[in-house]
């Protein structure tokens, strides 16, 4: 499967990672370019006409991926706004996660970070799962099954629910293949709702109890956060109790306490999950001032270490 959030392989016989394959079969991983003579279908979602035009065509050698591709003459793929998209300057973090079956089926699963996509079902973004197999993952948006999902952002109130199917009863597991420009300060949990358990899949992989044949569809997600390891001393406070701003004509973020306590770092992280800066504050007088000049337009999460534990707001800096 292929689309804009990037290339996935099919379902392999087999527990190791489809590209590197070393027990089942080992399977190719679609790129942007469909060769000759190979076979691919296409879905409408009204009634219309499909063209195929000439100036769609590239000569692009297999070898050579999508590193390097010649454009044909005359032609303007290269002017399309997502002609970077899947190839070596690509910068999405992508997250490749794979899920084990007892019937030794091996799924992967991709998910894409990509400001033009949403929480919803976005066309040329989200991929349908085509090609069920007796025990399977995939994402559960809104009932429908994915093998592909892009969101716009990722950030600890992010959650991502799997399905899983068990055709055989057993245990499964579910873990992270590979991770493609993602901040590693970022963490990455398998939560099971079960007992309302959180498995840090970055330190391993997460195995399962034994299952019983069925579908398991709201009990396993992806999530960023693990609250359950949040310091007993931690508490939420009010909006007021920590007021946020940019002062117009300022290059700075302004925080102000509105009750008696110490704010002890300050870190930056954008809509991608991207750590961007952390500041220790030793000022704990009056407004705590951030430098935010060198700081890049748009959405921004604030996370402060402080004397009542961890706090997070969202800011916009203009």
């Amino acid at each position: 499967m292929y689309n804009l959030s990037g290339g996935l392989g099919n379902a392999t016989i087999g527990t190791s990672h489809p590209s590197v394959n070393q027990g089942g079969i080992a399977v190719k991983q679609p790129e942007r370019f469909i060769p000759v003579a190979q076979g691919f279908f296409v879905t409408g979602i009204a009634n219309g006409s499909v063209r195929f035009r000439n100036d769609q065509r590239q000569f692009v050698t297999e070898a050579s991926g999508n590193s390097i591709f010649v454009a044909a003459p005359g032609s303007n793929a290269n002017n399309n706004p997502f002609s970077n998209y899947n190839t070596s300057s690509d910068l999405r973090p992508k997250f490749r996660f794979g899920f084990d079956s007892p019937n030794l089926i091996h799924r992967q699963l991709l998910l894409t970070i990509d400001p033009n996509a949403s929480n919803g079902f976005d066309r040329a973004f989200d991929g349908y799962q085509y090609d069920p197999q007796i025990d399977d993952m995939s994402f559960n948006l809104n009932n429908e099954e994915l093998n592909i999902q892009a969101i716009d952002q990722v950030d600890i109130t992010t959650v991502l629910p799997l399905h899983v199917k068990v055709g055989t009863a057993g245990s499964i597991s579910i873990k992270i293949d590979e991770l493609e420009n993602v901040d590693p300060s970022l963490d990455i949990y398998l939560k099971d709702a079960l007992n309302n358990t959180f498995y840090n899949l970055r330190n391993a992989n997460y195995v399962s109890d034994p299952l019983a044949v069925g579908d398991y569809s709201d009990r396993f997600s992806i999530v960023f956060n693990d609250p359950t390891t949040l310091s007993s001393d931690s508490s939420q406070l009010s909006e007021s109790d920590i007021i946020i701003f940019t002062p117009a004509g300022q290059d700075a973020l302004h925080i102000k306490k509105g009750i008696q306590m110490d704010i002890n770092t300050v870190t930056f992280t954008n809509m991608l999950g991207q750590q961007i800066n952390t500041w220790d504050v030793s000022d704990q007088h009056g407004i705590i001032k951030i430098p935010v000049d060198q700081i890049a337009t748009g959405n921004y999460i604030v996370t402060m270490q402080t004397s009542y534990g961890t706090q997070i707001r969202k800011v916009i800096i203009k």
